[in-house]
């Protein structure tokens, strides 16, 4: 029984020991199977970097068409811009040009009416002093207040008053009626023959004030419509001036904001 459990327990062994050609053989089958692992690792490899060198360039490709595109479009931008912004610089300078000359006008349309006004303000003065002393001799010489009726001082105030009057405004009177107030008022204010011509100087002294008083209202209206055209004129020329200075806001806003994207446009461009 021994000996059977001994020979069971020799070959057992022997069983389990590798010879050298098992042992290579052992080997060349890890080898082989090692390689096979390695060359399916290799292709699934391969195959995910060819997938990626595809799918990179076909990026990498629409990129570049893609860029292209842009900036073939963003030098249409630029150069658009660009003729945008040159556009509006010369409306700023036509506007500026049309506010120069419509502030011109007004500014000598002012210096005329100015002028104007002047020479109403001194003929109005003149009339009303012309007036005012064809006034006083008719209320001297009129009623029981003739010129012999009065204070010497009074009377020699009215003559000098009223002969520059007669001397100043040829065009009043008719030269016969010019001529008779002259030799009237060369005569001394003590006259006695005053009170036979007294009738014909008080109509002519009448007819002076009403003459005075037609020309004084004629230049008070012409004056109002001056006034009036005037100010029309100024509103409008200012109206005008305000919208060229509007438009010029304007375009100066659209400029900058333009040459800002043109600006951006170009560092992209580049």
């Amino acid at each position: 029984m021994l000996r059977l459990i001994f020979f069971s327990a020799f070959f057992t062994v022997s069983a389990l020991q590798e010879t050298p050609v098992q042992k290579v053989a052992r080997l060349l089958t890890e080898m082989k199977d090692q390689l096979a692992a390695d060359s399916k690792s290799d292709a699934e490899l391969y195959e995910k970097l060819g997938c990626f060198c595809a799918t990179n360039k076909k990026d990498k490709t629409e990129a570049v068409t893609m860029a292209g595109k842009n900036i073939v479009s963003l030098k249409g931008k630029i150069e658009e811009l660009t003729a945008k912004s040159a556009e509006h610089a010369s409306a700023i300078t036509r506007l500026g040009g049309e506010i120069a000359k419509a502030e011109g006008a007004l500014s000598q349309a002012t210096s005329i009416r100015e002028k104007e006004n002047g020479e109403f303000s001194d003929s109005e003065k003149e009339l009303m002093e012309s007036l005012a002393s064809c006034t006083a001799a008719i209320e001297t010489l009129s009623g029981q207040q003739a010129f012999l009726q009065v204070s010497e001082k009074h009377r020699e105030a009215v003559h000098m008053k009223l002969k520059a009057v007669v001397l100043k405004h040829k065009d009043v009177l008719a030269p016969s009626q010019r001529r008779a107030m002259l030799s009237f008022l060369q005569g001394p204010m003590g006259n006695k023959s005053y009170n036979s011509r007294s009738g014909d100087i008080f109509g002519i002294l009448e007819q002076m004030k009403e003459t005075f008083t037609t020309s004084l209202s004629a230049e008070r209206g012409e004056e109002a419509t001056a006034v009036s055209d005037f100010g029309a004129l100024k509103a409008g020329k200012m109206k005008e001036i305000n919208a060229r200075k509007e438009q010029v806001m304007d375009k100066t806003r659209r400029c900058r904001r333009r040459r800002r994207s043109l600006r951006t446009r170009s560092t992209s461009s580049g």
